[in-house]
């Protein structure tokens, strides 16, 4: 069964497109997480977000292998 695009892992996408995830804090059932990393992995996890909103969030994050990424 395929997932909503709204139910994407965007803590997975984050981790495969190079961020560092860190977990802050977890109150309750609610998690804090703090993000960090390169221009260039922002962009990666940008593309691969807006390329998930097209398709299901299962093919998502296989697709970060194939989005290109502006050099400067």
């Amino acid at each position: 069964m395929k997932r909503k695009v709204t139910d994407m892992n965007i803590i997975e996408i984050a981790r495969q497109s190079g961020l560092l995830v860190l977990l802050d804090a977890k109150i309750g059932r609610e998690e804090y997480h703090s993000i960090s990393g390169s221009l260039n992995s922002l962009e990666r996890f940008a593309a691969a977000v807006l390329a998930g909103s097209e398709q299901s969030a299962d093919e998502c994050v296989p697709a970060l292998m194939t989005v290109p990424v502006k050099t400067r």
